[in-house]
């Protein structure tokens, strides 16, 4: 009589259905979509390298996850899995379901864009605003309310944007990251739009600049259309020094076509501009909000 025992496969093992991927990886990238799923309120079945999603409202959706095991394969963030299946699971959901492929092209090429404001009213910093551009192959063309209402519901259209730019920003964007000095870090892309990423800030760090604190926030200024500075935020003296020098890279930043001089601050998503131009003084003028002004004090205490 033979017996059969457990499985002797190690988990170091390739994956039969994830080729490219360990057991451990493979199974970490499978419990993520199936958590991205529920959280999003659909029904997943993983067959093979197939996912079919079934939500309530939008329908049934299938994918081939061969591209996130590739990219999961040649990264080594610890957040991969999560941000990969998110990413994914995102994309399947903005997809138009049971229109024809010239819509579905559309979703694809929606991005949102950031352009410069005169007025002090902008809808990201006080001097840019976040608008939606179509990719039409030969330019950028930006998409009003009203034209994005001729093809669906203008807040799908946005979200659908969003995903794309979050999917470029961890697959499309050819980085350069450099130290310009006094804690200044220089987040590059030259010849593209990655400035408009700073929407979506915190994950432009997990994915290219990890190992920048940001527990307190973050000092950030978007001076070029393909160009964002971060800086960590410290305490007292250390803060005021960052905080000038951070503003005075921003205004002299190299480009011919700047988006923004001023300096930001960005805390757990929510951002304020903090600097302005004094025309009179022919100066920069920065005015800390309330939680850095506690920074700022010598206890450094943000609390009290």
């Amino acid at each position: 009589m033979r017996f059969f025992g457990p499985s002797r496969r190690k988990p170091a093992e390739p994956d039969a259905n994830f080729p490219g991927l360990d057991r451990e990886k493979a199974n970490d990238l499978r419990t993520e979509l199936r958590k991205a799923a529920e959280q999003r309120g659909a029904a997943i079945r993983i067959n093979g390298r197939m996912i079919l999603l079934d939500h309530p409202r939008l329908g049934k959706v299938s994918a081939d996850v061969s591209g996130a095991v590739r990219q999961l394969g040649s990264s080594v963030h610890p957040k991969a899995s999560q941000r990969i299946a998110t990413s994914l699971v995102d994309q399947m959901l903005a997809s138009p379901q049971g229109q024809g492929s010239e819509t579905a092209s559309v979703y694809a090429s929606l991005r949102p864009r950031l352009v410069s404001v005169e007025d002090g009213q902008g809808t990201f910093t006080s001097d840019t605003a976040t608008t939606i551009v179509l990719d039409t192959g030969q330019g950028f063309k930006t998409m009003s309310d009203d034209a994005l209402s001729r093809i669906d519901d203008p807040e799908t259209l946005r979200h659908a944007a969003s995903v794309n730019l979050r999917a470029d920003i961890e697959s499309t964007f050819d980085v350069q990251v450099s130290d310009h000095g006094g804690g200044v870090v220089a987040i590059e892309a030259v010849g593209s739009e990655l400035a408009s990423a700073a929407t979506e800030l915190e994950l432009v760090l997990d994915t290219f600049a990890p190992r920048i604190p940001r527990d307190k926030g973050l000092l950030f200024a978007i001076p070029a259309h393909g160009t964002i500075l971060v800086s960590p935020v410290g305490e007292g003296e250390e803060l005021v020094a960052s905080l000038n020098h951070m503003a005075k890279v921003a205004v002299t930043y190299p480009t011919r076509q700047p988006l923004s001089r001023l300096l930001h601050f960005w805390h757990e998503g929510h951002v304020d501009t903090l600097s302005s131009f004094d025309q009179e003084a022919r100066a920069i003028v920065i005015t800390p909000n309330d939680y850095l002004t506690r920074l700022l004090r010598f206890d450094g205490n943000p609390e009290g």
